[in-house]
């Protein structure tokens, strides 16, 4: 016999829970008060006992407990099975939740990260921009790459722009198909200039970060707004979402559903116009006007996007003198897995930026990483970035 739901749980600004009846909601507030830090997911049962998992921005792993129904406390378990070293979550950074102003007057989401022991107005700041773009970034998630931004010293804005999940149907359909040189990346750009008049971040140590649909907006933002930012690194970037995702004819053709969510929210593949419209406020047919140095990094055995669109893009910069660096891992894909090239991911990021923002870098030392970088990277026109590898 199967338990009726016990609580319903949705995403926001933070993960909020509610119980479908009274006593389940007493239990949710106590805890609510236990976990005040971070996100908890319960996992009701018709035992004694409910399941509890503890989540955060700053937990490098989950944390598990059990909370008795009777006692109404928690007791942590399964510390012995993590995978990697603590760290203290209060040397890390925190995700602080933002509303701002849109320039059409909607109030846009989104998260700043602060980094330790800097004045903040003379801090350089990286744009970090999501996937999908019918995706979210979420409080309660640890990520790596920014806490390593922070701990380099950079102010982190991370622009949950109209399209983003978790905010209600309405949020997602005011996107209203409008990529490139659109609403979408006025979002974006509006929050940079939002946190700038309020005294966080240095103006002119700006940069845009992103992978996928992040990075077709670095390439936006590159092309779009080029007194703004003075860098952009992008992974696995379509540069024109009409043309340069991988299309899977049988899929497409099998999925209804799909058909027709990407039919109402990004293009109809049918609709020769309406692919044209697309191709036209894209990245790609404002080549001339990039000016910022560019690092691209990609997977060929990328399914989402195509890789000879990549190459394409890529080498029509390096041809037309553009400074832009391009590394392709053939046995990668639309996200980098193994350590070596989550490793190269990593460490490109942080010299990159510090070339052009000023922030703090540990350096390679790294034979094994030295070697990988060499064997991977196709074009670097780039003579401040890795000059050895030119």
């Amino acid at each position: 016999m199967n338990a009726s739901p016990a609580i319903l749980q949705y995403p926001s600004a933070a993960l909020h829970s509610y119980g479908f009846d009274v006593r389940a909601q007493h239990h949710v507030d106590v805890l609510n008060a236990v976990f005040s830090d971070f996100d908890f997911v319960p996992n009701p049962s018709d035992g004694e006992y409910w399941l509890i998992t503890e989540e955060g921005a700053v937990l490098r792993e989950a944390n598990y407990y059990l909370y008795g129904l009777s006692e109404q406390s928690v007791s942590k378990i399964l510390d012995e099975g993590k995978q990697t070293a603590p760290i203290n979550w209060d040397q890390l950074s925190k995700m602080h939740f933002i509303q701002y102003p849109a320039q059409d007057g909607l109030l846009v989401n989104g998260f700043v990260i602060l980094p330790k022991g800097r004045q903040i107005d003379a801090t350089p700041m990286v744009t970090y921009v999501h996937g999908g773009p019918f995706a979210r970034i979420a409080s309660q998630r640890y990520s790596e790459s920014l806490q390593m931004l922070a701990n380099r010293g950079y102010i982190v804005f991370l622009p949950n722009f109209r399209g983003s999940t978790g905010y209600g149907r309405q949020y997602i359909l005011s996107s209203n198909k409008d990529f490139g040189d659109g609403v979408v990346q006025q979002d974006i750009v509006d929050g940079v200039h939002y946190l700038l008049s309020h005294g966080i971040g240095d103006p002119e140590k700006l940069a845009i970060v992103g992978g996928s649909f992040g990075g077709f907006a670095v390439l936006s933002g590159l092309a779009f707004t080029p007194d703004l930012f003075k860098a952009g690194f992008a992974a696995v970037p379509p540069a024109d979402l009409a043309t340069g995702l991988r299309e899977n004819p049988k899929t497409y053709e099998s999925t209804p559903i799909l058909r027709e969510k990407m039919k109402q929210l990004l293009v109809d593949q049918d609709d020769p116009e309406a692919k044209q419209a697309l191709y036209d406020k894209s990245p790609r047919a404002s080549l001339e006007t990039i000016s910022a140095p560019l690092l691209v990094l990609a997977g060929a055995d990328d399914k989402g996007v195509d890789i000879k669109h990549i190459k394409e893009y890529s080498l029509a910069l390096f041809n037309n003198g553009n400074v832009i660096t391009l590394l392709i891992d053939e046995d990668e894909g639309h996200t980098f897995l193994s350590e070596e090239s989550t490793a190269a991911y990593l460490y490109l990021m942080e010299e990159f930026l510090a070339v052009y923002l000023g922030g703090d870098k540990e350096g390679l030392g790294n034979e094994a990483l030295q070697n990988y970088l060499e064997d991977n990277i196709q074009l670097n026109s780039n003579s401040e970035f890795l000059p050895a590898l030119r």
